[in-house]
């Protein structure tokens, strides 16, 4: 069993001790410990797995293509539609305790986790709550299963090596799944027996 600690928790509000509380325990278990590990020690050009590509399966892909597939959860079935579940979480909390990046102000910063055998991350509160709800809702087993084709997507539509022209209007990469949607007459007929 993991054993997580923080070397730096100093300067933390209320509800960050609050919040980095349930985290502490949610990434003592080794697994939860590991994936966050792993895409938070990912190196650029050397494997498809970062935090890159998960905020681009998210934010784009998922979007595009409508994904949700089923999950095991409390004992029940349940079914994640990702670009809904994001959308819900990111409005739950916030950019400020929900973020891949954990980009923003320095509170909840430069926090060290570290596991029984001494692995240390350098993490945030931010980040580790995106991670937990990935984590929980499935997201990395499914990226997991599908990273090639996402890695794909990203490299075929994003803009990098791309010069972009200095009045290029920015454009929704992804149209919703949802909106894309069209609707039909259609003739039917049923019996009952």
């Amino acid at each position: 069993m993991s054993a997580i600690n923080t070397h730096q928790n100093n300067g933390l509000s209320f509800m960050d001790k609050f919040l980095l509380e349930s985290l502490l325990k949610f990434f003592n278990e080794p697994y939860n410990f590991n994936i966050l590990h792993r895409y938070r020690s990912a190196k650029k050009g050397k494997t498809n797995i970062s935090v890159s590509l998960l905020d681009w399966f998210i934010v784009n892909y998922a979007k595009k293509n409508g994904i949700q597939y089923e999950i095991k959860k409390y004992g029940r079935r349940k079914t994640i539609l990702v670009e809904q579940s994001y959308t819900a979480a990111l409005y739950a909390h916030k950019k400020l305790y929900f973020d891949p990046f954990a980009r923003g102000s320095k509170q909840g910063q430069d926090l060290i986790i570290y596991n029984d055998q001494g692995v240390e991350i350098s993490t945030a509160i931010r980040q580790m709550n995106f991670f937990r709800w990935a984590i929980s809702n499935g997201v990395i087993e499914y990226i997991d299963k599908h990273v090639d084709e996402i890695y794909k997507d990203m490299n075929k539509r994003s803009n990098r090596g791309r010069r972009k022209p200095s009045n290029h209007k920015k454009k929704q990469l992804s149209v919703s799944a949802c909106k894309s949607l069209g609707i039909h007459s259609v003739k039917m007929t049923v019996k009952f027996e």
